[in-house]
């Protein structure tokens, strides 16, 4: 997926902390970027299978609390 892609799908994040954000993300292997040298510059963006298996289990967390919300908002009362 490339640059402009993510800012389209993540909306007000600017480019600066969109390039910042997945500069760390490929420096802690969650992400792959590949550069490619044209102009003007384009990087496109992959999740590493760590990346897979992270995006995975949060989709599993995220659909197994909101299965369970109607335990959880009394519970934090």
């Amino acid at each position: 997926m490339r640059g402009q892609d993510f800012r389209r799908r993540i909306h007000g994040v600017s480019q600066t902390t969109l390039a910042k954000t997945s500069r760390n993300q490929g420096a802690g292997g969650l992400l792959t970027r590949t550069v490619y040298d044209r102009t003007p510059l384009r990087a496109e963006y992959q999740l590493s299978p760590l990346g897979g298996d992270c995006a995975a289990r949060t989709a599993k967390t995220k659909l197994e609390a909101k299965e369970n919300m109607t335990g959880i908002l009394p519970a934090q009362q």
